[in-house]
């Protein structure tokens, strides 16, 4: 006589995940995180606690916002399952350049000092070719018209950027000139 085999007596476990049971997700202000549930169910209902708005309706999703997320799953034998994440979003602290001479304007072999906002951990300037430096201060006497970008990073690990032109001026004056 024929009998059941072992699986058909033991259906598989109607539990979802979110992200593999992660608690929370940190991500920094403009990034995006996905969140993705258990694969193999039927429906999926994607909402945000606080407004109950839906967000999506398969078993990924793309969030920018903190707050907190919950996914709702059913299965063909209509079991339903919930799990939900909170999504936190670091603030970095605003960035600022302050150049000196100011507006960033020299004559030419003059230097420039530009200054990012104190309260990051770590810089990283950045002209066309690579200049690095771990300081909020730099110093630099530019050729020609130059762009300055700084990187700066917060206690959370999340990057800022801010940039500056600085312009370089011959500074000759019409009597210069003529000679």
């Amino acid at each position: 006589s024929w009998t059941q085999g072992p699986c058909s007596l033991n259906p598989p476990p109607c539990t979802v995940e979110i992200n593999n049971g992660t608690v929370d997700i940190e991500i920094c202000d403009g990034d995006t995180t996905i969140l993705e549930a258990t694969t193999g169910f039927d429906t999926y209902l994607w909402t945000v606690a606080s407004t109950g708005a839906t967000l999506g309706t398969t078993h990924i999703i793309e969030v920018t916002d903190p707050g907190l997320y919950i996914v709702i799953v059913t299965d063909s034998t209509n079991c339903v399952d919930m799990d939900s994440i909170e999504v936190i979003v670091f603030q970095s602290p605003p960035l600022s350049i302050v150049s000196f001479p100011s507006p960033p304007e020299i004559c030419w072999g003059d230097s420039i000092t530009l200054m990012a906002s104190p309260g990051f951990w770590l810089y990283q300037w950045n002209t066309g070719p690579p200049m690095q430096v771990n300081y909020h201060i730099l110093s630099d006497q530019p050729s020609q018209d130059t762009w300055y970008m700084v990187e700066a990073y917060d206690s959370n690990g999340c990057v800022v950027r801010e940039d500056i032109w600085v312009y370089v001026d011959t500074c000759a004056t019409g009597i210069h000139s003529e000679i």
